[in-house]
């Protein structure tokens, strides 16, 4: 038979439950080295971004076939499917070789002074797209004969196409895509080093700022490039495209960069593309 336990108080401990970790907020600045867990590289970013012509000759296509095609619903399902597909492949990349959030493997971060710079961001954009513009009509002794797109007249379709899937959709997308996965892709990789004899990590600051350098001018030239599709005809418009869009890419990426998120460039993204809807109905209004 055991003894009753002693009187008076307990001496056992009193139970304190387990402290949680400290509060660690997001850095402010960009991993100087491949964050652990990121396993996909350039073949991702070629794979996602060759999607774009892809889905782009699906649609010339359908149209060279000759089948019921009218401006505003077609705009509308070849861009939604185009951006929906692009969406995913992002959302697949990250879910099966990364670290399963769009926030951590692309930057996807929005914080209140991003407006700020965003809207700076669009206003240098229009200021020197509008430089360039007249300096190659000047040259060219002529201007484009036409815009890069058309959202015809009916304001229903204006809207869809021209505010929601243009000024809203493809700037989120876009961003992701190219300032996310393709700028991030080409740094990582310069930053490894080749897979043979990878660098020792964090590589060294001269060959961080050639990484990033790289990184903002190849984000850029491809961004670039897979806009041209939509001044074929034009060599006017070819040209001022060209120079618009790489000068955008080139600003968003270092804009990027250096916060080491996609707030600011998505709305510099928006805004400048919604600016452009209205001056376009502005233009065909009068």
């Amino acid at each position: 038979m055991s003894a009753p336990p002693p009187d008076g108080p307990s001496t056992a401990a009193p139970w304190v439950p387990p402290a949680s970790p400290p509060y660690q907020p997001p850095p402010l600045r960009p991993p100087e080295q491949p964050p652990a867990g990121v396993r996909w590289g350039l073949p991702d970013a070629a794979i996602v971004t060759a999607l774009i012509p892809v889905t782009i000759g699906l649609g010339v296509v359908y149209l060279l076939l000759h089948l019921p095609a009218s401006l505003g619903p077609f705009t509308l399902i070849s861009s939604g499917l185009s951006y929906g597909v692009l969406f995913a492949a992002l959302v697949f990349v990250s879910r099966t070789r990364g670290l399963r959030r769009l926030r951590a493997d692309f930057g996807l971060i929005f914080r209140p002074v991003d407006l700020a710079i965003g809207f700076g961001i669009a206003v240098l954009v229009r200021i020197l797209s509008l430089i360039e513009g007249f300096v190659v009509v000047g040259i060219a002794g002529k201007g484009p004969t036409r815009g890069n797109v058309s959202f015809g007249h009916d304001p229903l379709w204006i809207i869809i196409n021209g505010f929601l899937i243009g000024a809203l959709v493809a700037p989120v997308v876009e961003e992701l895509l190219f300032r996310g996965l393709v700028l991030r892709a080409v740094r990582w990789a310069i930053l490894r080093g080749p897979w043979r004899s990878p660098r020792p990590q964090p590589a060294d600051p001269t060959i961080r700022n050639r990484a990033a350098v790289i990184a903002v001018l190849v984000s850029a030239v491809v961004f670039s490039v897979l806009h041209l599709d939509e001044a074929i005809g034009d060599p006017v418009l070819l040209v001022t495209l060209g120079l618009f869009t790489l000068t955008a890419g080139l600003l968003h990426g270092m804009i990027t960069v250096v916060t080491g998120r996609l707030g600011p460039a998505i709305v510099a993204h928006v805004l400048f593309n919604g600016s452009s809807v209205l001056l376009a109905i502005l233009l065909d209004a009068h």
